[in-house]
């Protein structure tokens, strides 16, 4: 007899260059993220982006290159995560930043 196997695996995405400028800012200033991310199987489906803070505000969070900015000092935490599957079967990396926004400045 004989078998045959047919199937796919789904090879998860990876973050390739997470940039983060600066990570210490004057609150009303921003700050400019700007991501790249890589799918070795380019499936089951196109890579999304997600920005997420702990404090102050993103302008696009599906944006890979976005901006933050707070009106208020204090300390955050930045995550991107990226997937590239329906809920269902999806693969994703992540990986976050701290950014210190600070009284003062212009």
């Amino acid at each position: 007899g004989s078998v045959s196997v047919n199937g796919t695996i789904n090879v998860g995405p990876v973050i390739d260059e997470l940039t983060v400028t600066p990570q210490t800012v004057f609150v009303r200033n921003s700050v400019t993220l700007a991501a790249v991310g890589s799918d070795a199987d380019e499936g089951p489906s196109a890579l999304t982006y997600y920005w997420s803070t702990t404090g102050g505000l993103i302008d696009d969070p599906i944006d890979p290159n976005a901006t933050l900015t707070s009106d208020s000092p204090g300390t955050f935490t930045v995550t991107l995560t990226i997937s590239d599957g329906t809920p269902q079967m999806k693969c994703a990396d992540s990986a976050s930043v701290t950014i210190v926004c600070t009284p003062g400045g212009p």
